[in-house]
């Protein structure tokens, strides 16, 4: 039990997400171990308002049969729980809309990837059902490229020198600071500028 808690203690540590990461089109597998095994391709596209729509799907999986066009994604900053819900079914005894749904504990995320294994509050169950997805047109982030146009050139310089007028900081523009030391000046200036020479 104190293992059990340990890690979860330090998967809650290990990310911080927020839900505008999982936004986009997400291409994979989901994956079930168990006396009903299954490995289905599956594409989810996970809309900004909440909404999700999974457009490949033979397997026919976290997709409303009754009410489609129900379906919605949340995810729980503190548990690190994404999951997906759709109606099943309306009933008095629910206030109006009965919720199924699938919980994913989020194990990998970074670089475009993201590993999803099933929880139902026990803890992670990568036999009960996983996800290993990609997100679709992902590339990573480009030192240099302030606007973010995956490319390093004279506009990034411009960006920058109005940031730094301004009283931007790193955080706003990561991109930009190139030395790494937290602070947008002239130093990062020069070596956008020599990125662009050589």
């Amino acid at each position: 039990m104190r293992i059990f808690l340990l890690y979860t203690l330090l998967l809650s540590f290990s990310f911080s997400l927020e839900f505008s990461d999982f936004i986009g089109i997400w291409n994979g597998n989901i994956t079930n171990d168990q006396t009903w095994s299954y490995d289905d391709p599956i594409s989810i596209d996970i809309e900004p308002n909440g909404g999700y729509s999974v457009t490949n799907n033979p397997g026919q999986h976290l997709v409303s049969n009754l009410y489609p066009g129900t379906e919605e994604v949340l995810y729980n900053v503190s548990t690190n729980i994404l999951t997906f819900r759709w109606v099943q079914y309306y009933h008095y005894s629910c206030g109006g809309a009965c919720y199924s749904g699938v919980y994913f504990q989020v194990m990998e995320f970074g670089d475009g990837e993201m590993t999803l294994f099933y929880n139902n509050g026990s803890g992670p169950a990568p036999q009960a059902n996983s996800m290993f997805l990609s997100l679709d047109g992902w590339l990573p982030d480009l030192p240099g490229d302030v606007n973010q146009d995956d490319s390093i050139n004279v506009l990034d310089v411009v960006l920058l020198v109005n940031s730094i007028l301004n009283g931007d900081s790193a955080n706003d523009y990561p991109q930009a600071d190139l030395n790494e030391d937290g602070l947008l000046n002239v130093l990062d200036v020069v070596l956008i500028v020599n990125i662009i020479l050589n």
